[in-house]
């Protein structure tokens, strides 16, 4: 029997757009954003800045393009002052992109979104690696890191 994949219906997106929006407002309600305040490194200022800078924007976007001039009834003047504090007491990056994209769900609309900018780490994994030919190699292992005390540094296989 040949299985046709076929287009998702309207419902189906729907209704998994729904789901999605239920568990990030059960999210955003309970104590995982206090669970992210305690695991993630601390907002620095500059990263505080900006956060303010992308709550001015999406205010000034919605103010500008958003179709209804009444935003479903939302005080808008009010909700980005309530934000913009919570931004000034947000203990992280995480936490600030969570009051972001709260503000922008609160007008329960399925075609207005936030997306927050990628971030950019710096890990150091205690060893680095080169490709030799084809075949990826761990060149150095920092003496004392966890990757010398599980031993990741092996000869290439001949």
């Amino acid at each position: 029997h040949l299985h046709m994949a076929t287009k998702p219906r309207k419902h189906d997106i729907w209704f998994s757009f729904s789901c999605l929006r239920v568990f990030v407002v059960a999210f955003l309600s309970s104590g995982a954003l206090a669970a992210l305040a305690t695991q993630a490194p601390v907002l620095s200022k500059n990263d505080r800045d900006i956060s303010r800078t992308m709550l001015r924007q999406i205010r000034e976007d919605l103010e500008r393009y958003y179709y209804d001039p009444t935003f479903h009834g939302i005080d808008l003047k009010a909700r980005f002052a309530e934000a913009e504090t919570r931004i000034d007491k947000a203990a992280n990056a995480s936490l600030a992109t969570a009051i972001l994209t709260d503000i922008v769900m609160q007008l329960d609309d399925s075609h207005t979104m936030f997306y927050p900018p990628r971030r950019s780490a710096s890990v150091d994994y205690g060893w680095s690696m080169s490709m030799i030919g084809d075949q990826p190699l761990v060149v150095d292992v920092a003496a004392g890191s966890d990757a010398a005390a599980k031993a990741a540094s092996r000869r290439p296989q001949a």
